[in-house]
């Protein structure tokens, strides 16, 4: 089930998603990354208070799973809060090893933080560590080209939803 519903996901298929997610939880109620998946079949339906909702119980329950506590902070950028966005990162970065998603996430993160802080230096070496780390990702270009906009369109994120 979880990778049908992996699979719902990439397809873009977010009600079979949840339906799929729903069903693999009854059998594993506490498995972070099938709530996280969960809550990512929510947000991308629109149901944003509940994929916060499942994001917040994630967190709260397993405060070391990495894509609750960045979605976490990623929250807490969006509400000005910087500094505990910065809080909920830094414990990432003791980290000896991170799956390629997780590092993509992280760094992604800590991109739209330093944007949203306009300290554009930081920004900068976070997207050079991303480029030597990962040159083909397809999310790079984008963010280069955040980098070289005016204030206005680092702040804004994809799609001009202000972070």
């Amino acid at each position: 089930m979880a990778e049908q519903a992996t699979l719902a996901l990439q397809d873009k298929n977010w009600k079979k998603a949840e339906r799929l997610l729903n069903q693999a939880l009854e059998l594993i109620p506490d498995s972070p990354g099938l709530l996280n998946n969960l809550a990512v079949a929510y947000g991308m339906q629109g149901q944003e208070e509940k994929a916060e909702a499942v994001i917040r119980d994630i967190h709260a329950r397993f405060p070391d799973y990495l894509f609750a506590r960045v979605s976490v902070a990623r929250m807490a950028l969006r509400e000005g809060d910087f500094e505990r966005a910065h809080a909920l990162l830094e414990p990432m970065m003791q980290r000896k090893k991170l799956h390629y998603s997780e590092f993509n996430q992280l760094v992604s993160t800590f991109i739209d933080l330093y944007l949203a802080e306009d300290n554009r230096d930081a920004a900068q070496t976070w997207l050079q560590l991303w480029e030597r780390a990962e040159p083909n990702n397809p999310q790079i270009p984008a963010y280069r080209m955040r980098m070289n906009a005016p204030k206005l369109g680092r702040v804004l994120g994809p799609g001009g939803k202000k972070k």
